[in-house]
């Protein structure tokens, strides 16, 4: 029978995730209510030095709340340029990517560090060579509203594997939000509005592409990106797009593996008694080489599949079928039919390579 993996969670047309970057805590706090209110999620890229025998427990506690993740934005911000060689050492290098991860998986072990957000939106070509064996999708410095070649584009939901060309999952087209530094940088950001943000996320949802912001402090005193309440015109009108089904706004780490797993996975669906069965199976490598077969071990010592994230699957369903049930993770759910054209379908929700599903037709 007729199956497919949609692009985005639920069936959603498109998925927005926003970045914030070094570790405020005035922002992280006032972000966090803001995501509550609208029922949002996003990523604080952590400067890792932030993250301590101090910290930790304020850390714990911010992200326990379920609205915020935390992602890795290098250990102390240095440059890793060739402007900068006397950073361009192995022994530097490592310490801010790599030993960035140690730092959060140690601190903060019941999350997964797929992603990482480039100080100063640059990085040498040796230092990207870590990022490759280290990241699944890394936060570039391409920014759609300032480089005029690429005012307009959206990022895809099909980043190309391995690739550092714009676009790909090392160099995705992204939004730097900065309406209140629109004056005093030496970068053209006139083009950096609140309004023209918005229009960019509509024109994402209208095409079925991919939002990505990168964001500093949203309070004053904190290297002041936008103010909250502008942030809250924009998760207003996610919520917005959210509520009609056509925009999954998530954090960057969760999207990744979303994507990356539904780039590498294969679908099969046989009808059986009543319904029919569903399964996902996932390769072990990505395209580009990464493993997917990752495992970690969390603060109550129990082991994880990092590639677990469930992927939605659209299924085609028999003639006067009006809904469907089935059971995810020991838990039960049901879908309701919808209709596309002449055919019904519904909606069911796999976690890939894990037990088969079987879906039964009401």
């Amino acid at each position: 029978m007729n199956a497919e993996i949609m692009k985005a969670k639920g069936g959603a047309s498109a998925i927005a995730t926003m970045t914030f970057d070094d570790g405020l805590y005035k922002t992280a706090e006032k972000l966090n209510e803001l995501c509550e209110k609208y029922d949002a999620r996003a990523s604080l890229m952590l400067c890792t030095h932030k993250v301590n025998d101090d910290t930790a427990d304020y850390w714990r506690e911010l992200f326990g709340k379920g609205y915020l993740f935390p992602e890795s934005h290098s250990t102390r911000h240095h440059y890793l340029t060739n402007s900068h060689p006397e950073n361009l050492t192995e022994e530097v290098i490592t310490s801010e990517i790599e030993g960035s991860v140690e730092t959060l998986k140690h601190y903060l072990p019941d999350y997964d560090y797929l992603s990482f957000g480039i100080p100063y939106s640059s990085y040498a070509p040796v230092a990207f060579e870590h990022l490759f064996r280290t990241f699944y999708s890394v936060r570039g410095g391409v920014c759609v509203l300032v480089d005029k070649k690429y005012t307009g584009q959206v990022q895809s939901l099909d980043p190309i594997p391995g690739s550092n060309e714009v676009g790909g999952w090392y160099r995705p087209l992204g939004i730097r939000v900065m309406p209140e530094k629109a004056n005093i940088t030496t970068a053209d950001y006139s083009a950096i509005t609140v309004e023209n943000i918005i229009a960019h996320l509509d024109r994402c949802v209208e095409l079925g592409g991919w939002f990505i912001s990168g964001t500093h402090g949203i309070v004053e005193g904190e290297n002041l990106d936008i103010k909250a309440e502008d942030l809250e015109r924009i998760l207003s009108r996610m919520q917005e797009h959210s509520r009609a089904g056509k925009l999954w706004v998530t954090d960057v780490g969760t999207a990744t593996k979303y994507m990356r797993e539904r780039q590498n996975a294969s679908l099969e669906c046989e009808e059986c008694e009543g319904g029919c069965t569903v399964t996902v199976t996932l390769a072990k490598t990505t395209a580009d080489g990464l493993p997917l077969d990752v495992t970690a071990t969390g603060s109550d010592g129990k082991v994880r599949r990092v590639f677990s994230e469930p992927l939605t699957v659209k299924l085609e369903l028999p003639e006067g079928t009006r809904a469907v049930a089935y059971t995810l993770r020991g838990e039960e759910k049901k879908a309701l039919a919808f209709t596309e054209g002449d055919r019904a379908y519904a909606y069911v929700d796999v976690v890939p390579s894990g037990d088969t599903v079987t879906v039964r037709f009401e």
